[in-house]
């Protein structure tokens, strides 16, 4: 009995000095590995977590502004289309006092015609004052200015038409249908300038970038 006590004994000694350091490391590694594992999955879905609210957030901001960009672009586009109309209507207008292919009807007197185009004239101007003064601040500047100045030389027009007479005699201007012409020149230049630029206002929101709505 003595001898198995030994042996087992002898044994037990063997085991706890050669193979139980190591299970115990062992354990020690595994108890390691599964903390880090679960330090490393709270960091991941913390992660997970801001990027998902940093991803809504920027959805967000995006949605925003991409709606202000297209409520702009629909607001400034349907101002642009009743400033083309009206500035068309002006143009024609202005361009009709004097004609260089002019009906004239003999039965209708001299001042009959001349009221009829200037009231012609008078509404078109109205008009497009209305517009282009009321919604100056949602369109560009240049396109005011190029208004401006068609406003400007249509006027001079007006002023010969009125204050002269293409009749010999009193009030007769032998220039006056020369300068018909180059004020009729004069209008279809401005008018076409301002044309293209509501043209090319137009264009350049056709190419959508982001940086477009970054800016707004």
């Amino acid at each position: 009995m003595n001898i198995l006590v030994i042996i087992f004994l002898g044994i037990t000694i063997y085991f706890v000095k050669n193979y139980f350091p190591s299970y115990l490391k062992k354990k020690a590694e595994n108890l390691a590995t599964k903390e880090d594992v679960g330090e490393i999955t709270k960091s991941v879905e913390a992660i997970k977590h801001e990027y998902s609210t940093d991803l809504e957030s920027l959805k967000a901001v995006i949605g925003s502004k991409l709606y202000i960009h297209q409520t702009r672009y629909q607001n400034e586009f349907n101002i642009l289309i009743d400033l083309s109309e009206k500035l068309i209507e002006l143009r024609d207008s202005s361009l009709g006092l004097r004609p260089v292919a002019d009906y004239v009807d003999p039965n209708e007197p001299e001042e009959e015609k001349k009221k009829r185009r200037l009231n012609r004239y008078h509404d078109a101007a109205m008009a497009l004052y209305r517009v282009y003064e009321t919604r100056q601040p949602f369109y560009p500047d240049k396109i005011y200015d190029g208004i401006k100045e068609l406003d400007k030389v249509v006027w001079k027009e007006v002023v010969q038409y009125k204050n002269r007479s293409d009749k010999e005699g009193r009030g007769f201007d032998p220039e006056y249908w020369d300068k018909a012409e180059a004020n009729s020149e004069e209008i279809s230049k401005v008018a076409d300038n301002v044309i293209n630029l509501i043209r090319n206002r137009v264009k350049s929101w056709e190419t959508f970038e982001f940086k477009d709505i970054e800016g707004s």
